[in-house]
């Protein structure tokens, strides 16, 4: 495994996140880009790849999930912040690959897919937690 020099926070970010668009909530610009980079810059490291922050990405959704579909004030906190953390790894794939220089539109579609589970599942899974109150 090739070793990388890793750059400061502030560089991975001018390198690595896209501009603001007006897509961008105030959710991604408040708390996702902010914490998003600090993982890639674990993750870097490691050589954890992009598709791979994909697939956890898309476990973590599922978690949070299953925690909206547990009974309970302590699952419904729990799927909170998990699902928190799910919007946040949305980024960090982009991050490394961006980083790698890996970008491709598979894992873009990968990436697009993993939304149209996700998503409709939450969902569900949310529906569930309405029932309870």
């Amino acid at each position: 495994m090739k070793k990388e020099k890793l750059p400061s926070v502030k560089e991975l970010r001018r390198m690595c996140q896209l501009p603001m668009s007006h897509a961008d909530t105030w959710q991604d610009k408040i708390i996702c880009r902010r914490f998003s980079i600090y993982i890639t810059r674990l993750l870097l490291p490691l050589g954890v790849k992009a598709d791979q922050v994909t697939f956890i990405f898309m476990m973590t959704g599922m978690v949070a999930g299953l925690f909206f579909l547990s009974a309970g004030k302590w699952s419904y906190l729990a799927g909170v912040f998990t699902l928190q953390l799910w919007h946040i790894l949305d980024g960090v794939d982009g991050e490394i690959a961006r980083f790698r220089e890996e970008t491709s539109i598979t894992g873009i579609y990968f990436d697009n897919i993993i939304h149209y589970i996700v998503h409709p599942y939450l969902f569900f899974c949310l529906n569930n937690l309405l029932k309870h109150f």
